[in-house]
């Protein structure tokens, strides 16, 4: 690595290859300083052998996961399964620990710290990274807060957090949701409130860290860089409906099976789904209640996604608001889309209404009903379609990583400046 630059350390307890957000702040960053990227799996292909980062990986997926159960271990065992109980027995034993903390924590919260610090102390390869000295950390979420602030402090750095979400509601559908927010909450008012800056990624979310603690984030946009797509025609008799990313039973993914369901035939719903055992559960539902109405595509790369949306018409962004961040999230999906060249359907979150409403670049559905749903795509014309999609196209000339990204760097510019 060249050591003629300022250096940013990059912490994410996520596989960087596949995380847009991660990789933006790469791509902007890596120009102009040098860079430690610290998260799980191999680098991205694109910048593996770039001289000025160092990758660090912690291994090849995450290690906060969900645990088996000790009947799982018990079966590996009486089945002479040795290498899966050798994964096995840390997983139990990091859950064991984990429980205890957070029952002990609410009542002492400095345990907190100890079972982080206890959680992470064996990770050599951690360790060995954030004994480097740099100028800045970038600690990407607060799972990664803590030993980024330790880091910090000891190399007298600016600290510069980016939470993803709103992180103490975060997964709020959870029985076990009130002890493990009792630990954020302590980490956020410790850590994070100390920080030389912070970062979200919607406006709903920054005013309600500033409503809840001593800091409010600015916000850096989930959007994508530009591309260069062909505004087509919308086909009068064929309009195709696309929705990407993630399938979840949380998200109801089946509300747009039963909306296609009640449109006129004019319209097709398309998923283009990363691979998981719920897609199988879709393709049956669809089959049931919209039968050759519904389609399901491979996934593609990150890079690839907005070139392969613009084929389609109309970005289908159905998110029910079944948690807090459910309903003011402004996800990759809906920034995808727009790139793309695409109108936008979607019910009533707010954020991404507000989006939609200011730039006139698609529907909002009264409610998430897959009836009100249904009527808001029956009662639009092609012209308005066609009206929509070019509204998209400008937008995308505003709502892009190009924008977003000269934020991070007004901002690292002038913190190591103050810092120098």
């Amino acid at each position: 690595m060249s050591d003629f630059r300022r250096s940013i350390c990059i912490l994410a307890l996520s596989p960087i290859a596949e995380d847009g957000r991660v990789l933006r702040q790469i791509r902007s960053l890596g120009s102009e300083y040098a860079l430690t990227v610290i998260g799980y799996g191999e680098p991205h292909p694109e910048w593996q052998n770039n001289e000025n980062i160092r990758w660090v990986s912690l291994g090849k997926g995450k290690l906060i996961v969900t645990a088996p159960s000790i009947g799982a271990v018990w079966a590996d065992l009486k089945d002479g399964r040795f290498q899966k109980l050798r994964q096995r027995i840390p997983f139990e034993i990091s859950r064991f620990i984990e429980s205890i903390a957070l029952s002990i924590g609410q009542h002492l919260p400095i345990i907190y710290d100890c079972e982080y610090a206890l959680r992470w102390q064996m990770n050599r390869s951690l360790s060995q990274a954030l004994a480097i000295p740099h100028d800045a950390y970038h600690a990407n979420d607060w799972d990664t807060v803590p030993f980024a602030y330790k880091a910090a402090q000891k190399q007298n750095a600016a600290l510069i957090v980016d939470l993803h979400e709103y992180a103490p509601r975060h997964f709020e559908h959870l029985a076990d949701w009130p002890r493990k927010k009792r630990r954020i909450v302590y980490f956020l008012e410790k850590y994070v409130a100390n920080a030389d800056w912070v970062t979200t990624v919607a406006p709903s979310l920054a005013d309600e860290y500033a409503k809840h603690f001593l800091f409010e984030p600015s916000v850096i946009l989930n959007t994508p860089y530009q591309i260069s797509v062909s505004n087509h025609a919308v086909n009068p008799e064929e309009i195709r409906l696309i929705h990407h990313g993630v399938a979840s039973a949380l998200r109801k993914p089946e509300v747009m099976i039963d909306a296609i369901a009640l449109c006129q035939e004019r319209y097709s719903l398309h998923f283009m789904l990363m691979p998981s055992p719920y897609v199988r559960v879709l393709r049956d539902y669809a089959k049931r209640v919209a039968p050759g109405r519904v389609f399901f595509h491979d996934s593609v790369s990150p890079e690839a996604i907005a070139k392969r949306l613009a084929e389609f018409d109309v970005g289908f962004n159905y998110i029910p608001p079944a948690t807090f961040n459910y309903l003011h999230c402004l996800p990759n999906k809906f920034f995808e889309g727009i790139t793309a060249g695409l109108a936008i359907c979607i019910g009533p979150s707010p954020s991404m209404q507000a989006i939609v409403e200011q730039y006139r670049l698609g529907c909002v559905a009264p409610s998430f009903e897959p009836t009100a749903l249904a009527a808001t795509l029956n009662g639009t014309t092609t012209q308005e379609w066609t009206r929509m999609r070019t509204a998209a196209h400008q937008a995308a000339q505003h709502l892009n990583a190009e924008a977003e990204m000269q934020k991070i760097r007004d901002l690292y510019d002038t913190l190591l400046s103050e810092k120098a």
